[in-house]
């Protein structure tokens, strides 16, 4: 379950939001509500599908299902629209909404203190900080999984598993490892 953003507009009311893979997706109904149409399923069915999430939220009655859209859904819904508000609508989400959500990762309506821009820029270093870290993290994993092994290694790995599977046997002396001698011998010439 993503967090949601809340965005609050005179005009417009709340338009929930959330970022899923460092994309804005806003919430179907709440623009739907907003362009003044009233069947938010049939208004699904026109968009691309690959734009459209159900995602967990959390309400007064519990989590809850909601349909979500990317950017380029927004746009396809909003430009479709014969509405007067479709305009005011996109000129607000493109001028102040979009921008402060790639900018800050947020949506403020006003000018943030210096404080909390620097708290805000520390936390997006932070993370990353973080995901170079668990790349690096990956590819050590990576390393130590595949090293190749130097021929001194392999040439020690090599008598191990000969004297293991010698003494599986019961030793040089026992009629098992003539036999599998003899197999592995006659192999070769076949």
């Amino acid at each position: 379950m993503n967090e949601l953003m809340n965005f609050r507009n005179d005009e417009f009311g709340e338009i929930r939001t959330t970022i899923i893979h460092d994309e804005p997706w806003f919430m179907l109904n709440d623009i739907c509500r907003v362009l003044e149409i009233n069947n938010s399923r049939q208004v699904k069915t026109r968009l691309n599908v690959k734009g459209v999430i159900s995602n967990d939220i959390l309400t007064k009655g519990g989590v809850q299902q909601a349909d979500f859209i990317n950017e380029s859904n927004l746009y396809k819904l909003v430009f479709q629209s014969r509405k007067p508000q479709a305009e005011k609508f996109t000129e607000w989400v493109t001028s102040d909404v979009l921008p402060s959500i790639r900018k800050q990762g947020f949506y403020a309506s006003q000018e943030l203190s210096k404080e909390l821009k620097a708290i805000i820029w520390l936390d997006k270093q932070q993370q990353q900080l973080t995901k170079q870290l668990e790349e690096v993290n990956g590819s050590i994993t990576e390393f130590k999984e595949n090293i190749p092994l130097f021929a001194i290694e392999c040439e020690n790995l090599n008598k191990a598993i000969k004297k293991k599977a010698t003494d599986s046997l019961g030793g040089y002396q026992t009629k098992h490892y003539a036999t599998v001698f003899t197999v592995a011998f006659l192999m070769q010439f076949i």
